[in-house]
C-alpha cells in the first residue's frame, strides 16, 4: 500500500469514527479522534510546507484526494473558507472560497 493510500484509509476510518460522537460537544472520544486527524494534518503540513498555524481543519477524503478545510480571516474583516486539495501525487491546490454577503458589500 503506498503512503497516499495509507492516509486515505486512515483519514476515511478516524472520520467514520467520528460520525456518531460527531455532536457530542466535550466527548472524550471526539476529542480523541480530532487530535488524531489534526495529527495527520501535521504532518501534511510539515512535509508539503503548506502553512497551516493555529488552524483547526476538518479533514476529509474528498474523491481520491485529501481535503483540508478551514476559516481564515486572511482577507481583512472577512471569514474566508479555504480548502487545501491534496492528491495522489501530493501536488496541492489551494481554493479560497469568499461567502457571497461579503462580496456584495
Amino acid at each position: 500500500m503506498s503512503r497516499f493510500d495509507d492516509l486515505l484509509q486512515r483519514v476515511t476510518l478516524l472520520n467514520a469514527q467520528l460520525g456518531p460522537v460527531e455532536h457530542h460537544i466535550g466527548s472524550e472520544v471526539r476529542e480523541i479522534l480530532h487530535r488524531k486527524l489534526w495529527a495527520i494534518v501535521g504532518e501534511l503540513n510539515s512535509a508539503l510546507n503548506l502553512g497551516l498555524d493555529n488552524t483547526a481543519p476538518d479533514l476529509t477524503v474528498d474523491g481520491d484526494r485529501l481535503r483540508i478545510r478551514f476559516w481564515s480571516r486572511a482577507e481583512g474583516s472577512v471569514e474566508t473558507e479555504v480548502n487545501i486539495l491534496i492528491d495522489r501525487a501530493f501536488t496541492v491546490q489551494r481554493l479560497t472560497k469568499i461567502p457571497h454577503r461579503a462580496r456584495s458589500q
